[in-house]
Parts: structure tokens; sequence; C-alpha cells
């Protein structure tokens, strides 16, 4: 069959892929929590990049990942549980009176939202106190989050009908 050992080596490649992304959720006190916004490539630990960019559990980017691995085929119990916590730890960390409902960015250490200023450097608290020094600047805030529970519900469906 052509093309059979070219989609050996995809497939292959999409399994060791799932399986960094299963390695790379960060745990904070042991417990999963969810993938940062960039990695030091040695220790696998956040770290920052850019002189704005602070190391950070990321909400945007774990979003985009959840996703992914909603469609992860077959359902491991490795992937169960990387998904499961990863939507705890959404369902935990809502902002309250925020617009968007969820930070871009967290504390890797306390997993408390923060607002990376973006010509100082500095990590603050609101959005708000951040854009009196730091006009402009990107999104700060991660609406996506708020279509998760929806996935997760047909991925659940999915999994049930897998046992």
């Amino acid at each position: 069959m052509a093309g059979s050992g070219a989609e050996k080596l995809a497939a292959a490649a999409v399994t060791r892929g799932v399986q960094s992304l299963l390695e790379l959720q960060v745990k904070v006190d042991g417990e999963p929590t969810v993938w940062a916004a960039q990695y030091d490539p040695l220790t696998l630990q956040p770290v920052s990049a850019r002189g704005y960019e602070l190391a950070a559990l990321s909400g945007g980017e774990s979003v985009r990942v959840l996703r992914l691995l909603f469609k992860v085929r077959p359902v491991t119990p490795e992937l169960t549980a990387a998904v499961e916590a990863g939507m705890a730890w959404f369902s935990a960390h809502q902002i309250e009176n925020h617009p968007d409902g969820w930070s871009r960015f967290y504390d890797p250490s306390t997993q408390k939202p923060f607002f990376p200023g973006k010509f100082d450097g500095k990590a603050y608290a609101s959005e708000e106190a951040m854009r009196k020094n730091n006009p402009g600047g990107y999104d700060f805030g991660v609406k996506s989050a708020k279509e998760l529970p929806k996935y997760h519900a047909k991925w659940l469906k999915v999994l049930a009908k897998q046992k």
C-alpha cells in the first residue's frame, strides 16, 4: 500500500508529540495544572522569553492544548488525567470581574493571574495597573476558555463509548 511507511512515521510522530504534551503539563506542588507559555529546553520548566514575556502558566496556549487532546484517540488513562486536571484548573482559576474570564498569564508558583508590562517587564496584579505604565500591548484575557466545557462534554461522550 502506497504511503503506509509515511503514515506510520506520521502516526509515531503524533504519538511522541502527545506524550510530550502530557509530560509538559506543569505540576505545582506535585499536582498537574496547565501548560506554560514557553519552556526551558533542558529542564522543561516554565521560563521567560523576551523581556516582557515572564515565566508563566498560559491560559491561551492551555486552551489550545486541551482542544487538541480532546481529539486524541484512543483515550488513555494518562490522557484522561491530563484533560481532567486541565479542566479542573480552568474551573478554579476563572477571574471574577474580568471581561474575558481568564488571564493569559498565571504565576507558575502561586497560580495567581498577572499582567506583564510590555515596556517595563514587571508583573502586575491587575490589567488596569499594568496599563497605567504600559499602554497598548496585546490581549491579556482569554475568552476561549469559556468554550472548554462544551468540548469537554463531547469528549466525555466519546470516552463513555470507548469503554
